[in-house]
């Protein structure tokens, strides 16, 4: 990925609550991370352009050279492990879904990609509508889904979605650490809920047993996407301050069906080249074999809109 400096910004306030007072938290190359003294938000700086920021979502992201920094290694082909790992997310979710009625039953997936979740929440008898800044994407999903009952949409929550356009569940699944204004976003999706809505996000904690260990080697450490990281002090401020009342917040069910493969190549962020090495020859065989993993280093938050 091209690190030229003249395609980024540099960060000098918390993008959560404004304040310019903060703490060097990590630093890793040209980019640092830093701690607000205030709400305990973390940022990453420098920052890609907006409209840089938005062009590393298109086709390169979603089959990346280099997943271990940027995008997915391909994601489309591995549509059956996110039918699965959703499928094991969704647990999370049953006991507030289950006193909402058919009509009740309308979901927005903010962040949406090929539409793997939607696809699973109609089935379930929901109507659903996604939306995805990568205009590549959202055109696998039409295609990919074309014989669903779904509407994907390409672009901005405030360029795509009406405010008078309501719904009863919106979703952000590994989103919000990607979204230049936090906050902005939080109000815009409350605007759009009904009175007792709920939102249910994931995102990663950097205050988690993994994070801690492995320190700038934490495999969401991936600087040009992941703008920002909370803990869960910030999260719930956050969510408090733009009229939500958190009513789950866990790490269960948040891990990933993922191959073989996938320990390969991140494990090139933790171990030293000989040992990377080692690793790649002894689990070549077993690229694509499939298995569940939870480093219980990711929040699963359900949240009920209350103003």
């Amino acid at each position: 990925m091209n690190q030229n400096l003249d395609n980024f910004n540099e960060i000098t306030e918390c993008g959560v609550c404004h304040t310019k007072e903060y703490t060097a938290f990590l630093k890793d190359g040209i980019f640092s991370i830093n701690k607000c003294s205030q709400c305990t938000t973390h940022w990453v700086t420098p920052r890609l352009k907006p409209e840089k920021l938005k062009d590393i979502y298109q086709t390169i992201y979603w089959k990346s050279d280099s997943p271990k920094d940027l995008g997915y290694d391909d994601y489309l082909r591995q549509d059956k492990l996110y039918q699965k790992t959703f499928s094991r997310r969704f647990k999370n979710l049953i006991p507030f879904l289950s006193k909402l009625t058919t009509t009740q039953k309308k979901v927005l997936d903010i962040g949406c990609s090929n539409g793997v979740f939607l696809s699973m929440m109609q089935k379930k008898g929901w109507k659903g509508v996604g939306l995805d800044i990568s205009e590549y994407i959202i055109e696998q999903a039409q295609k990919t889904r074309a014989h669903e009952d779904l509407e994907f949409r390409s672009g901005y929550l405030h360029e795509k979605v009406a405010e008078k356009e309501k719904f009863n569940l919106i979703t952000m699944w590994d989103v919000i650490e990607h979204v230049e204004d936090p906050i902005g976003i939080l109000k815009q999706i409350n605007v759009r809920l009904n009175p007792g809505g709920l939102l249910v996000l994931e995102t990663q904690n950097i205050n988690s047993f993994f994070a801690k260990l492995l320190k700038r080697s934490w495999h969401h450490f991936k600087h040009f996407e992941h703008i920002y990281h909370f803990n869960e002090t910030a999260l719930r401020n956050m969510l408090e301050n733009t009229g939500f009342n958190i009513k789950s917040i866990s790490t269960a069910n948040s891990g990933k069906y993922i191959e073989g493969k996938f320990l390969i190549e991140r494990s090139q962020r933790v171990l030293p080249k000989f040992l990377h090495g080692l690793v790649k020859t002894c689990l070549g065989g077993f690229q694509h074999t499939t298995f569940y993993a939870n480093m219980h280093d990711e929040y699963i938050i359900v949240a009920e809109k209350t103003e």
